[in-house]
């Protein structure tokens, strides 16, 4: 697979890769969860700080984040907060983080990459769907005083050099409720056929064979072989189980598929039947 998510995500560099792996290198690691944060198949975690555990808010769905960087701060870095967090926020109630941060450009966890731009596409999704929006604001003396700390535990452990990855070659969090958050997120009815998922598969006609390797190696299941409306046999595509991972793309030797972010369900693509000549067998 081609996907270097983790490694474009580092903010200190601590992650490379070369033919063979991923490299990390521990005393740049700052245990930020950038890498936690961007990663399709939940392939990295940080045990202790991510994932998070069910959000506790306040009255008006309001939780504190409180910067691990900041004196007393127990939160995770907004580094560790993409997608699949903000997603599970939102299903377990939050509709407004409040910012206890310091200057997030100078941090030592290192400087915020993808944070605002991730929100941005949550509340896209949000209000595709009618829902209400997720947003972030500075936090007050108020804030601080009355609402709950976000992820607050008290095993976690300190951030920096002790903070380590696991868990490389396994797939799996040692948390699964993030796993289906974006998809559960998205499983909303939306409004039309306009509404947009985070990442939208897209098949060629014009240059698909009809080989499903793409199918075969989906490990979401996003693309399925279906019976369309008129009898026959059609590839379909489940935008919100898809995670962006882009095996598909990397393995089709056509070059027929893509993956659009922000985007509207594709149609169905239908398939055309043959039978071999040879041995009798159909396919398409």
């Amino acid at each position: 697979a081609s996907c270097a998510s983790c490694v474009a995500a580092c903010p200190t560099g601590a992650l490379g890769q070369d033919d063979d792996a991923l490299t990390l290198d521990a005393a740049a690691c700052t245990g930020c969860g950038a890498c936690v944060a961007v990663c399709p198949q939940r392939a990295v975690s940080i045990p202790g700080l991510l994932p998070l555990p069910p959000a506790t808010t306040g009255r008006d769905g309001a939780v504190l984040l409180h910067c691990p960087a900041v004196r007393g701060g127990d939160s995770p870095c907004l580094n560790g907060l993409g997608l699949s967090a903000l997603a599970q926020l939102w299903l377990d109630g939050v509709r407004r983080i409040a910012l206890a941060v310091g200057d997030c450009e100078a941090c030592r966890l290192g400087p915020i990459r993808s944070f605002w731009r991730d929100l941005d596409a949550v509340n896209v999704l949000l209000a595709d769907r009618g829902l209400a929006a997720l947003i972030a604001t500075p936090a007050t003396e108020r804030d601080r005083a009355r609402l709950p700390v976000l992820g607050a535990r008290e095993d976690r452990p300190a951030a920096g050099r002790r903070a380590f990855l696991r868990g490389l070659t396994k797939g799996l969090t040692t948390d699964d409720r993030l796993e289906p958050a974006l998809a559960r997120l998205q499983a909303h009815p939306g409004q039309g056929d306009a509404v947009r998922y985070a990442f939208s598969p897209r098949m060629d006609a014009q240059t698909c064979t009809g080989c499903m390797a793409c199918l075969r190696i989906c490990p979401e299941q996003s693309l399925r072989l279906i019976k369309a409306e008129s009898g026959d046999a059609a590839y379909g595509v489940d935008p919100s189980l898809c995670s962006g991972c882009g095996l598909c793309v990397d393995l089709c030797d056509e070059d027929a598929i893509d993956i659009l972010a922000l985007a509207p369900a594709p149609p169905d693509m239908a398939l055309d039947g043959y039978r071999c000549r040879g041995c009798g067998i159909e396919a398409w």
